[in-house]
């Protein structure tokens, strides 16, 4: 009895339409919101530009909601659909560039960093406001006296 034998798996490799950063074309909002044509329509998903004219027809949500963002930044509504990770493989060979760094929105992760409180002191937040601890100190006495100081 032979034992079978397993090939065993090649290794995953990145997508070759993965756009290399230093031939990424850079697009301004300006330049992106000329592509609104019937040759030409871009769109933006999060900084990133793609060239959807090929691709309107065949989106499963319809034409309507492509033209719809045609010329701008469609990354909320992008998001709020829930596309799959199919969905967002399939814009990975129609991206033409990216959004000009000084123009770019931040992402989702960047913006609740940002929205974080700094630190005091470049101590890190224990997350605790002293304020916070005072006033539940004072509840704490509160409820004692009256739980145990009524009695007496």
């Amino acid at each position: 009895s032979r034992v079978p034998h397993f090939v065993r798996p090649a290794p995953i490799t990145m997508s070759k339409h993965v756009v290399e950063k230093s031939t990424t074309k850079v697009f301004t909002l300006a330049e992106i919101a000329e592509h609104v044509t019937d040759k030409s329509k871009f769109i933006v998903v999060e900084n990133k530009v793609y060239d959807v004219t090929e691709f309107v027809n065949e989106h499963p949500g319809g034409v309507e909601v492509v033209v719809e963002y045609q010329g701008k930044d469609a990354t909320i509504a992008f998001d709020d659909v829930g596309h799959s990770s199919d969905a967002r493989e399939m814009l990975v060979p129609l991206q033409v560039g990216v959004v000009a760094e000084s123009e770019q929105v931040p992402s989702k992760k960047e913006a609740k960093k940002s929205a974080a409180p700094a630190p005091v002191n470049g101590a890190p937040s224990s997350g605790w406001n002293p304020l916070l601890i005072v006033a539940l100190l004072a509840l704490i006495a509160g409820v004692g006296y009256k739980v145990f100081g009524a009695s007496s």
